[in-house]
């Protein structure tokens, strides 16, 4: 049992200084958990937007890979594998934006002409 704070393990003077951070990374995991499923349940009915849902999983993970690293502790290539989930991620969600526009039909007018509006 640790009876002072010299007795205490070195991790456990870092985990005293991230405690203060639980609550709000729980709600941004959950806001990312969220995005991620919005995702998902968007490219399940349109299946244009698979990249969206793949981006967002990619994103989820190397914002996993960060957290386990501050939380828990660094592994080795931690940082290689962050960007190797973070990069493709973000370019998967932009595409997404890209191949939804595309799909547009040019039919659909963005805004009402103004010769159609006077009468």
């Amino acid at each position: 049992m640790l009876t002072s704070p010299e007795a205490e393990p070195s991790n456990l003077k870092w985990a005293q200084h991230l405690e203060p951070l639980i609550w709000p990374a729980l709600g941004y995991c959950l806001l990312l958990a969220g995005t991620t499923g919005v995702a998902s349940a968007v490219a399940i009915h349109r299946q244009r937007t698979w990249p969206l849902a793949l981006g967002a999983a990619l994103f989820l993970l190397s914002d996993l890979i960060l957290a386990i690293g501050i939380f828990r502790g660094s592994f080795p290539f931690r940082s290689e594998a962050v960007w190797l989930t973070y990069g493709p991620g973000q370019m998967l969600m932009v595409t997404s934006s890209w191949l939804v526009d595309r799909e547009t039909p040019d039919k659909l007018p963005i805004a009402t002409p103004a010769s159609e509006l006077i009468t």
